[in-house]
Parts: structure tokens; C-alpha cells; sequence
């Protein structure tokens, strides 16, 4: 008795080069593989070799050497759930690897940014921190405090500091004028312990060049960050506390006309900090190590134009890379559903309808139409992680040069 086995293919393609789990979408020097699968399966990389095992095998420690443990596909009857790889226990052999949606590569349109999502340029990563679409023709200030900055905060000086000098104006002031109070802003201590507020937003905003606080100049795009104190390294808090006990923001950052976004820079290799971008007038903003890009990032793994950032009609936010050399990434954050095609007249099965990236590989996974096998020789995966010969498996290495 024969029976219809529903069938997702998946086309591995691993840059031969281990470069930052970067991808190079412009090299020709890539190993390519093959497969077919129809049940629970999760993807391990060792060097370039791509493979497949079965899932339910636990990876405990072997003579086998460390792999990449890139992601995970669950069968449920006709449907595949494409997941990222599992936190492993101590003693796996496995190494998890972050799954990411490539942007490039989306087949139902391009992508629509959401508050949380993680955005990797090359290998510079950026966190939707904020999203606003109001339309009203206003101006508006970002908040742009955090869970960290909720409990920290510069406090105002103590009554027995009446009398101290401030640090940058060297003049003599109250600690309890309400005005422009002397505050606590990090950890110096002694002669140079306490600073004017109106000093220290002077001296903050003439490094970030942050501009447009008069309301009629507002920025399209600023870059804020923390500043550190330059003689005890402290960074100075985003919040103060007045004397009335309310808390304000130690520079207030510029109005910005909506509809922004707020981009938190996670990349460790540069200094921390968020960009605020206005849309407000424009149709799109690029990004990118150009001189031209609205917002610019200095990193050699940048293209010169590499995403565009744009605004719907609708109100959605929307994300399109630009032909780039190591690809613009968004981070999975929840399981994909894919339909395995059980119909022969399903127009353009054969087209890839998700396409991820783990590390330096990257996964075009498609559904085509489904072939008939007998039922008593239906194959499964082996323990030791071999394919089965009942899967379509090859190995393809272009050795061509750029």
C-alpha cells in the first residue's frame, strides 16, 4: 500500500570562509547540500559540512567533535514549524546558533518592522527600540529610557554643599537653587565633586551635537549616547533628580517630528548609543557607510547603501535591503509554520517561501510536489547522524573565483 508523504525541500549553502557568522551573498566559493526531509530533523554544521540528524537523539558529549547546531524542523502531519536551534545542556557536543529571517530573500513582500526586533547589517546589530506613527503634525520627544536607567539617576547636592565651586564655571553656588542646581553626576569626589545642571547639558549637548532643541530645526537623524565623566570614566545617568523630587532628563534630547523610529546599538565593537530617525516628509532613509546614508555606520562589513528604511501608507515600517554584500538579517523570534505541497497543480512550489540564516549558512527552504513511496520502505534518519539513503542528498562545491 502506498501512501503520499508530504516533502520540504531545503537547499543548504555555506560560505567557505569563517568570517564574524558572516554570509557572503556575492562569493562563489560556497559548499552547497541538498535535502529532502519528511520528519523531525535538526541541522549540524561541522566546518563546512552541513548534515542532518534526528531530532530526538540527545547530543550529549562524544568523541565527535563540536558542531554548530543551526536550526530545527518539527513535522506535525502535512506541516513543518522551522525553529531556531535549542538551548543545549551542559555536556552537548552542540552549539547553539541564532536563526535569522533574511530580508533579501522574503517572498511575500518586504519586511514589516515590530518594537523588539533585532536587526543584524553585516555584523553590526540593531534593536527596534521604539516605533511611532502618529501622523499628527507635531513635534514630539523620544522617550528613551529603559528598564536599566528606572532606578538610576544623578542626584541634586546636599544642603552642606552650599558653597562649592561648580567644575566648569568654577563659581560658587547653592546647592538648593531650584534654577540651575549643583548636581552629583558621577564619581569624582572632592573640589570637582559637583557640576551645574545648566553647565554639564551645555558641555553634553555641544559633544553629541544633537541640535534642534528650539523646536525649529529638527533633526532627522541623531545618534544619542551615553558620555562618560573624562576623569573618572563614569558614565553620567540619563535621568536626574530635582530637589521637588521629579525626575528629568539630564539632556533633553531634541524634538523629533513623527512618524520615527528608535534603533538601539547592540554591537559591542562600537560605542553604545541610539539612532533616532524621522521619516516625517520622506518617502525613505538609507542606511549604510556612505557618506549619503541618513544614518551612517562606519564598520568595513556596511555596504555603502545597504538597507532602506520606509514609511507606509498603512502605517507600517518597512525594511528592504539593497543588495548587499553580507545581507540585511532580522532575528526569529517565534517559530515559522510551513504547508508541505500535497497538491501537483500548486503554482511555483518549487520557489523557496522562507529563506534563513544560521551562522554562515544559509537555508532556501521550498515545497514541491510530493512523490509516492511504499510504505515499507519509508526510511528514517540513522542515530549517529548519517543521512538515510531515502533522502535526497548533494553535495555541490563551486570553486570558481570572485
Amino acid at each position: 500500500m502506498s501512501q503520499l508523504v508530504p516533502t520540504v525541500f531545503t537547499e543548504s549553502t555555506t560560505w567557505t570562509r569563517d568570517s564574524h557568522d558572516l554570509f557572503d551573498y556575492e562569493s562563489q566559493h560556497v559548499v552547497r547540500r541538498d535535502f529532502a526531509l519528511n520528519q523531525t530533523v535538526r541541522f549540524v554544521r561541522s566546518n563546512d559540512d552541513v548534515r542532518m540528524e534526528d531530532a530526538s537523539v540527545e547530543a550529549l558529549s562524544r568523541p565527535r567533535e563540536e558542531s554548530d547546531y543551526l536550526m530545527k524542523c518539527i513535522n506535525f502531519d502535512s506541516r513543518f514549524m522551522i525553529q531556531p536551534a535549542d538551548k543545549q545542556s551542559d555536556g552537548s557536543r552542540l552549539i547553539p546558533k541564532r536563526l535569522w529571517l533574511v530580508v533579501k530573500e522574503v517572498r511575500f513582500g518586504p519586511h514589516t518592522l515590530t518594537e523588539g526586533d533585532i536587526i543584524k547589517l553585516g555584523r553590526f546589530k540593531l534593536r527596534v527600540r521604539q516605533l511611532c506613527a502618529d501622523s499628527e503634525d507635531q513635534l514630539v520627544r523620544p522617550d528613551l529610557s529603559g528598564s536599566e536607567t528606572a532606578t538610576a539617576a544623578a542626584r541634586c547636592a546636599p544642603p552642606e554643599a552650599d558653597g562649592m565651586p561648580c567644575r566648569i564655571c568654577l563659581l560658587e553656588a547653592s546647592g538648593s537653587d531650584e534654577d540651575d542646581p549643583l548636581i552629583e553626576a558621577c564619581a569624582c569626589r572632592g573640589s570637582i565633586r559637583y557640576v551645574h545642571l545648566g553647565c554639564l547639558r551645555h558641555w553634553i549637548q555641544g559633544r553629541l551635537c544633537l541640535g534642534g532643541n528650539d523646536g525649529l530645526n529638527a533633526p532627522h537623524t541623531y545618534l544619542f549616547r551615553q558620555l562618560a565623566c573624562e576623569l573618572c570614566r563614569v558614565n553620567y545617568q540619563t535621568n536626574v533628580i530635582l530637589h521637588d523630587g521629579t525626575t528629568s532628563q539630564l539632556v533633553p534630547l531634541p524634538e523629533t517630528k513623527a512618524p520615527y523610529l528608535v534603533l538601539e546599538n547592540m554591537s559591542s565593537m562600537h560605542s553604545k548609543g541610539v539612532y533616532v530617525i524621522s521619516l516625517a516628509g520622506r518617502k525613505a532613509l538609507k542606511l549604510g557607510r556612505g557618506h549619503e546614508s541618513d544614518v551612517r555606520i562606519a564598520d568595513v562589513s556596511i555596504s555603502r547603501w545597504h538597507a532602506t528604511v520606509s514609511f507606509a501608507d498603512d502605517g507600517r515600517f518597512i525594511l528592504e535591503d539593497h543588495n548587499s554584500k553580507f545581507g540585511t538579517l532580522v532575528a526569529m523570534r517565534r517559530p515559522k509554520l510551513i504547508n508541505a505541497s500535497t497538491d501537483d497543480d500548486v503554482a511555483g512550489a518549487a520557489c523557496p517561501i522562507l529563506t534563513v540564516q544560521a551562522g554562515r549558512t544559509v537555508f532556501r527552504i521550498s515545497t514541491r510536489k510530493p512523490r509516492r513511496v511504499e510504505s515499507s520502505d519509508e526510511k528514517t534518519i540513522p542515530a549517529e547522524g548519517n543521512v538515510a539513503p531515502g533522502l535526497a542528498e548533494q553535495h555541490v562545491l563551486a570553486a570558481q573565483s570572485l
